[in-house]
């Protein structure tokens, strides 16, 4: 694969993701390797070694050769990162790391996503019709739980997620989703969380 540097040569994604450690880590403090997405901006702490090996396989040599060591950079109290080649990135807490089983908690939506907007400028009236097609949407869809297989308890568990909701807004306004999109991500959510 090859190797695309990004900013000041540090981290190297290898496609979309990157992995990394901090400096200072290994001298009296055991290494932790992170994953770098640059799709959604986050940070992601792997578990173990064991969840590296299930995530890499048998091109972990490789991935290990393309560590970069960043310095640790300033982050906020929303885990932001403020400045250096990482800034706009968020680090993830330990709830997201990667597991010895390769498998990890997804995310709703990064900041990073949230603030972007699909890369278009803001649109109150966008924003504002895509609220009151997704409010009427979510009533809809509560009455068809038994045609869904989605509780209406979930469908208000994702009404009253205020960046869920900020998410499904911006999806419809600015990305192009529509409103089957919508439906088949909150099914899915149901599936991978099987509460209602």
């Amino acid at each position: 694969m090859m190797a695309e540097p990004v900013q000041d040569g540090s981290p190297y994604f290898l496609g979309d993701e990157a992995l990394i450690r901090f400096s200072g880590e290994g001298e009296n403090v055991p290494v932790t390797f992170w994953l770098v997405n640059k799709n959604d901006h986050t940070i992601r702490p792997f578990e173990s070694h064991m969840a590296l090996d299930a995530v890499f396989g048998s091109d972990l040599p490789d991935a290990l050769q393309n560590v970069a060591t960043i310095a640790p950079p300033q982050v906020d109290e929303e885990g932001n990162v403020m400045d250096g080649v990482l800034a706009d990135f968020t680090v993830l807490g330990p709830e997201y790391a990667i597991k010895e089983d390769g498998t990890s908690q997804p995310m709703d939506a990064s900041p990073h996503q949230l603030k972007s907007r699909y890369g278009k400028g803001i649109d109150e009236n966008a924003e504002g019709t895509a609220t009151e097609v997704l409010d009427g949407f979510l009533n809809r869809l509560k009455g068809e739980e038994s045609q869904s297989g989605i509780p209406a308890t979930f469908i208000d568990q994702q009404r009253n997620d205020e960046k869920m909701m900020a998410f499904y807004i911006s999806a419809l306004a600015y990305g192009e989703y529509t409103l089957g999109d919508i439906k088949a991500d909150i099914a899915q959510r149901f599936n991978q969380t099987g509460k209602g």
